[in-house]
């Protein structure tokens, strides 16, 4: 039939079958190619038009004390989700567009103007069913909102959180349906017993900037971190992993059923070396002071039992706005560690400088010195001992010098020693470094040395004066009550320098140790076991002796004896907006004497002397210990609410009244003054720890001065 059509349709014939052959070709493929080839990416986005995946978040690990008590625990929370990406499609699907405004926002440090989703007004048209069912209960932080947007948009922001039951039932019963709104339950941190250890266990909050972390090779992104302490020193061991559920939604966004669901899992568990026990009793013994710190360490382990700072807070109430600022605008510094802080010594540090002495053979128990009148004198100077009213300390060898912490003795053998070899001991026992602990804001401290002083104030030099100031803890000299607390178990054990551990062991949900912090050993002093045993026997007559400056540390009917020193320093401190000399007071101790086990450091702020105001802490902390040891019966551990700093100074020392019920602490606070600022009390008799006793040379008022102020910020 072809073959009669002209030759001409034939050619036309022959071109439309192949350019249909060719369409056809085309089309088959192209639908091959968008069917097949594309199918499973079409698939996900119809998929993603219709279900939703909504983020579980993981709960937090639990931080338990050496026994497995839980400090840092879990309790469940009933919230109001938004999920930002669903509820801005629900906006575009009635507005047809999104709002948009300028903001400053933070970029890499610096501030950019830049144009994004005007998120508060979307949101704030979206919940208005809300708003009608629950009135003003609905009350977030707009700045968070956009904050969230810009960092974390994909995972649901709490527009409410901790819903009453009468809340929920008000929900259930009026059913605002806000497409992109869901109501969820999570798991949120609870600290078991309130203030207790705050400044070493932490607290969590909201990330300041998206924060990924690596988990076999996935990146998680985070809502909750740990902002301090141990919460934020192990925050990548405490995180679970997320979780997350994929559901059906219909148009208006209800939910049609379950398609997956991937359950998160509990974060690890933080093993501390802390007896939640011992951490109390600590709390209580300090909860008068006002300012102050307290450290109780194994001196066999270096094992931190209890950490204490004086003021403190509640880490339930500090991730409120009204907690957070309530604390931050405190004077007092409730977040500040002082523990961790540096001060002045005073006295305590003689023991320092007569381990170095007997270390390098510089004195000896047949080394004496005369101090007669109280005076001392280094060329052109004349250095004043504390007993410079009373007519002097008489003479002394080094026994008597640490029991009457006699200045002269010290400004001796400290010349003689020489700053070279103080400064070498002060390093092996951890003095002017930090610690290793897994906790923010700890300050290395000063020891002054030759090469120190060339660096820090190259117009000045190495004199005997400052090598006297130095010998009693003054001058430079600046150390941690936890640096002060490992001296005192170095002395205890016979010379052998731990690491301050806090964190036991790492424990997997399913109890599998994952992680073991050992015990470390930092030094060994190898003084021989006699030259120790002078030092150990000096600080037990400064609390046993009829003539020792710390015998309020006595344990009262009690067969443990206790060692100790004493010491205190008048700094300048900025307090109410004025420069006036605040007293820190000092007293560390270790117990029993004959077989010890504890070493403490408490220091005070606005105290008296270290006699007078720290010793007598010490004995109720070691006698409660010592107590706890002997009881038959367990010891109930209370919800302790935040010790209130002050700066009213610390008058004296009373036991709890048993009668009128239990007081917390045993530091009463002096009348305050009428200019609110810290009264400067004198003691009736002359103490043995006065900043005034030792004069500083010229040249070191100024320095002397401006660190003076470093352990308060």
């Amino acid at each position: 039939m072809i073959s009669n059509v002209p030759t001409a349709s034939r050619l036309r014939i022959y071109i439309s079958g192949t350019l249909i052959l060719f369409c056809m070709s085309a089309l088959v493929a192209t639908l091959y190619k968008l069917q097949v080839g594309r199918g499973a990416e079409y698939t996900r986005e119809v998929r993603n038009q219709s279900t939703r995946t909504i983020f579980l978040p993981p709960a937090r690990g639990l931080v338990a004390d050496r026994w497995g008590v839980p400090l840092a625990d879990l309790r469940p929370s009933i919230d109001i989700d938004i999920y930002l990406l669903e509820i801005k499609s629900h906006y575009i699907k009635q507005y047809r567009k999104l709002p948009y405004k300028t903001n400053q926002v933070r970029r890499s440090g610096v501030l950019k103007a830049e144009k994004e989703v005007d998120i508060v007004k979307v949101v704030e048209t979206c919940i208005e069913p809300l708003r009608k069912a629950l009135g003003d209960k609905i009350n977030y932080d707009p700045q968070m909102l956009e904050l969230h947007q810009r960092i974390r948009e994909n995972i649901p922001f709490q527009l409410k959180s901790d819903l009453s039951f009468a809340d929920i039932s008000i929900l259930v019963e009026k059913n605002p349906v806000v497409p992109g709104v869901n109501l969820s339950a999570r798991p949120v941190r609870s600290n078991s017993y309130g203030a207790t250890a705050a400044h070493i266990v932490g607290y969590v909050g909201r990330p300041d900037e998206t924060k990924i972390i690596d988990r076999d090779g996935r990146k998680i992104e985070v809502e909750t971190v740990g902002k301090d302490g141990v919460e934020n020193g192990y925050d990548s061991f405490l995180q679970g992993n997320p979780g997350k559920r994929v559901v059906e939604v219909n148009h208006v966004g209800s939910v049609q059923r379950l398609i997956e669901q991937q359950y998160p899992s509990l974060g690890n568990t933080v093993c501390l070396t802390i007896d939640l026990r011992v951490q109390q009793i600590v709390e209580k013994a300090m909860a008068g002071v006002g300012r102050g710190a307290a450290v109780v360490l194994d001196v066999n382990s270096g094992d931190v039992l209890a950490m204490v700072s004086v003021p403190n807070y509640d880490p339930n109430t500090i991730t409120t706005k009204a907690g957070w600022q309530d604390v931050s605008w405190n004077e007092a510094h409730p977040l500040f560690n002082r523990a961790l802080g540096a001060y002045a010594p005073g006295s305590i540090f003689k023991i320092v400088v007569a381990l170095a002495a007997l270390k390098n053979d510089v004195i000896n128990m047949k080394t004496t010195t005369t101090c007669d009148g109280g005076m001392w004198c280094v060329p052109n100077r004349f250095f004043k001992c504390w007993s410079f009213p009373s007519g002097g300390c008489g003479t002394r060898n080094i026994l008597g010098g640490i029991k009457r912490s006699c200045n002269v003795f010290f400004y001796t053998a400290g010349i003689r020693t020489g700053i070279t070899n103080v400064h070498k001991m002060a390093t092996m026992l951890g003095l002017g470094q930090t610690s290793g602990l897994p906790l923010r804001g700890e300050s290395t401290g000063v020891i002054p040395s030759v090469e120190w002083m060339k660096k820090n104030y190259p117009r000045d030099r190495w004199s005997n004066g400052h090598m006297a100031n130095t010998s009693i803890g003054q001058g430079f000299v600046q150390v941690s009550p936890l640096q002060m607390a490992v001296v005192a178990a170095t002395v205890a054990n016979g010379g052998t320098v731990y690491y301050p551990r806090i964190v036991s062991k790492i424990l997997h949900p399913n109890g599998e140790v994952l992680k073991e912090d050992p015990v470390l050993v930092r030094a060994k002093l190898d003084i021989p076991q006699q030259k120790m045993d002078i030092i150990r026997e000096g600080m037990r007559q400064v609390v046993n002796d009829p003539e020792g400056t710390g015998k309020k540390a006595q344990i009262p009917n009690s067969a443990h004896l206790v060692a100790g020193k004493t010491g205190s320093a008048q700094f300048p401190t900025r307090i109410k907006g004025r420069n006036v000399k605040d007293t820190r007071t000092w007293f560390m101790a270790f117990a029993p004497f004959d077989k010890p086990r504890y070493s403490v450091c408490v220091m005070v702020e606005g105290g008296v002397s270290g006699g007078a105001t720290s010793a007598p802490i010490v004995s109720k902390i070691l006698s409660d210990i010592f107590d706890l040891e002997n009881a038959t019966l367990g010891y109930d551990l209370i919800y302790m609410q935040p010790i209130k700093g002050h700066f009213d100074g610390v008058q004296e020392i009373v036991e709890e009244n048993e009668r009128t019920g239990p007081v917390q602490g045993m530091a009463v606070p002096l009348p305050p003054s009428p200019d609110g600022l810290p009264r400067q009390e004198k003691p009736s008799a002359p103490s043995p720890e006065r900043k005034e006793s030792a004069p500083t040379p010229s040249r070191t008022t100024k320095p002397n001065s401006s660190t003076g102020t470093r352990g308060l910020h």
